[in-house]
């Protein structure tokens, strides 16, 4: 009986580091998209941005242009906001144009939007989950092939339903960010990698 019981508490044992590996990929996957990162020198994207809230829901077009960490665009575009909305950063700093044609300057964008246009955006983030780049946050999981599947971020969620595949790239095609109150779509249709458009 004693030995029935340790070989059950060791499939037991094994099952449960299995189910603990599966939340992450395989060195060989983790250091391709390493490798398709590292190889991104400039990203410009456009497609189609949600905003649902009981307070508020609209939707806009989305163009994102991006060289590095320090140093990409954001705008919208809706008659719900009836100016563009483009959010530039530049360093430490962010160079927004609000929806009246105020040019203003901060360096807590998240704050900035939810005290000026009651929008809660996680927006200092959306530059590297826009991509779809390997996170160290809770609850990751990934899709066997080694996408980002989920993860959670502070009070969101961030989840990746569908990709496009190209030939040298795999880049998110729609994204759902989430919170208890408010859903972010961000359905993304074309892309522009190191110049070169994808189709």
């Amino acid at each position: 009986m004693a030995k029935l019981s340790k070989v059950i508490l060791s499939v037991f044992c094994t099952i449960a580091l299995a189910g603990c590996a599966s939340n992450i990929p395989p060195a060989h996957i983790q250091n391709i998209t390493k490798l398709q990162a590292a190889s991104i020198h400039s990203v410009k994207c456009s497609g189609e941005f949600g905003y649902i809230n009981p307070a508020r829901s609209f939707s806009a077009s989305l163009n994102y242009s991006y060289i590095n960490q320090q140093n990409y665009t954001l705008r919208l575009s809706s008659l719900f906001l009836l100016h563009d909305l483009i959010i530039q950063k530049q360093g430490n700093l962010f160079y927004i144009q609000t929806v009246n044609d105020q040019h203003l300057v901060t360096t807590n964008l998240t704050q900035f939007l939810e005290q000026t246009l009651h929008l809660d955006i996680p927006v200092n983030q959306l530059n590297t989950w826009l991509l779809g780049e390997h996170v160290n946050q809770a609850n990751t999981v990934y899709y066997p092939n080694g996408l980002l599947k989920t993860f959670t971020y502070q009070q969101w969620t961030i989840e990746y339903p569908q990709y496009s595949y190209f030939l040298n790239y795999s880049l998110p095609k729609l994204i759902l960010v989430k919170n208890k109150t408010t859903t972010l779509k961000i359905l993304l249709s074309t892309w522009r990698i190191n110049g070169q458009h994808l189709a």
